[in-house]
């Protein structure tokens, strides 16, 4: 791993840590364990409702470690139909399903669309 690599890998999981919200990936009804950190963003959009809660409706955009993703012990990478839980929703993975977030593929930007609204 080159220097930039390290330093990117360092950034990301700080970035995690202070902006990241837990979510839920599952694929085909099976769960990461333990779930994963994720960041919002590019949401289409935000609207507050009378309980002050923020809802995100529409596309949305994850930002996930591209190593966290793993079910059945085996690291994958996003696949269309995939749900992603988040802060009471469902959202579905769609294409473009990912793109890299930077050059080493750390961090993946997951496309997904609300499901069941």
């Amino acid at each position: 791993m080159s220097k930039f690599d390290t330093l990117a890998a360092a950034a990301d999981a700080t970035v995690l840590g202070v902006m990241g919200d837990t979510a839920t990936y599952t694929r085909n009804g099976v769960a990461v364990v333990g779930g994963l950190t994720v960041i919002a963003d590019a949401t289409t959009v935000v609207t507050v409702e009378g309980d002050n809660v923020i809802r995100y409706r529409g596309e949305i955009d994850f930002l996930i470690r591209a190593a966290d993703i793993i079910i059945s012990g085996i690291t994958v990478r996003p696949k269309r139909g995939d749900i992603i839980a988040w802060k009471g929703d469902n959202y579905e993975v769609t294409d473009p399903v990912y793109e890299p977030d930077d050059p080493a593929e750390i961090m993946l930007r997951v496309h997904g669309k609300l499901i069941g609204d």
